[in-house]
């Protein structure tokens, strides 16, 4: 595997440059682009612009609802071409330089391109690693060429452009882990309700991830009962979008909210005063991946004082371990190229 370091101030340039000289060499048919969870999808958007400006074809795989996809509403914003579209499962006769697509989607997909665009860092998605290398390996016999925008390398043994924090604050929070030896499925340990004092003292919001509807049932009722105690409104989250109350008391500044679900799509990642309790983290249910990207919402707009992640189970499991890993390494890398002071 060979790292490519980051060294030129201009981050967009030096990207699309690198970029450019992947697309343009022979040899080279597939590219890891590797970022922190909720960066910008934009530093892809030179080389798209180039490649529409050549007539060139591109399939372009995103899991965020197409009215929210950063590339799709900077074309439409700065009117810079047109041509786009959007496949769905079952339409044959879709015509475009650009098109937008899910992984879902894409299974169905059958038409020859110039490159295809994995970009799995806009949002959360539950696909896998081996899931997508499935998915574009197939998809291999449509483009000689494939990028995939990750948090990690999704091909191996080829190359790997590391793409810094651009979208949010770094370092990225590194997760923390809580071991207790309290049956989690039967009580909540007094150490999660001193983190919950002290976060509801600063007037924080605090999610509570669970691993299932019993979990978080079981919690909210638990936290119901010390709600005077905590001085805090609490609030049982079951994943509608649409949840009025739950937005009402989001947007509340210098009110704390704590926020039971085990619902893990994108939504909280907009809060500027965000932390994250991970209940039971030892759970199947909470891989390294979806752990990255608490990390990830917690970093986000968190302008004065970053979030934390705590993992609260009775063992370390090798997914939580992963999940620090990936995350030091961000750092590290941020650190070494000096774009942490």
């Amino acid at each position: 595997m060979v790292i490519e370091p980051l060294k030129n101030s201009n981050i967009y340039d030096y990207i699309f440059k690198k970029i450019r000289d992947w697309y343009a060499s022979e040899k080279l048919c597939v590219l890891n682009l590797v970022t922190t969870p909720y960066n910008t999808s934009l530093i892809l958007i030179d080389l798209i612009k180039e490649l529409i400006s050549q007539n060139k074809n591109i399939l372009y795989i995103t899991n965020k609802d197409e009215k929210n996809i950063e590339v799709l509403k900077h074309i439409k914003r700065e009117k810079i071409f047109k041509s786009y579209s959007y496949f769905r499962s079952g339409e044959n006769n879709i015509s475009a330089n650009i098109i937008f697509t899910s992984h879902e989607n894409a299974l169905y997909f059958n038409k020859a391109v110039d490159i295809i665009i994995y970009d799995d860092i806009e949002g959360y998605s539950p696909y896998s690693k081996v899931e997508i290398q499935e998915l574009l390996n197939y998809l291999y016999r449509y483009s000689p060429k494939i990028i995939a925008y990750s948090i990690e390398p999704i091909f191996l043994n080829t190359t790997v452009i590391d793409v810094p924090c651009i979208k949010g604050n770094c370092p990225i929070t590194e997760p923390r882990f809580l071991s207790t030896r309290i049956d989690l499925k039967k009580d909540i340990p007094y150490m999660m309700y001193e983190y919950l004092t002290w976060f509801t003292t600063l007037k924080r919001k605090v999610v509570i991830y669970t691993p299932n509807e019993e979990s978080s049932d079981r919690i909210y009722e638990y936290l119901l009962a010390l709600k005077e105690n905590l001085n805090t409104l609490i609030h049982r989250f079951r994943g509608n979008k649409k949840d009025r109350n739950l937005e009402y008391l989001l947007k509340s500044r210098d009110v704390s909210v704590i926020v039971v679900t085990n619902d893990y799509e994108d939504y909280f990642e907009s809060l500027s005063n965000l932390d994250i309790i991970v209940y039971n983290s030892e759970h199947r249910n909470f891989d390294y991946k979806k752990i990255v990207y608490f990390c990830g919402k917690v970093g986000l707009f968190n302008s004065k004082t970053k979030g934390e992640v705590l993992l609260l189970a009775n063992e370390i499991t090798t997914e939580m371990e992963k999940a620090k890993d990936i995350t030091r390494r961000y750092n590290i890398l941020a650190w070494e190229r000096g774009f942490l002071s």
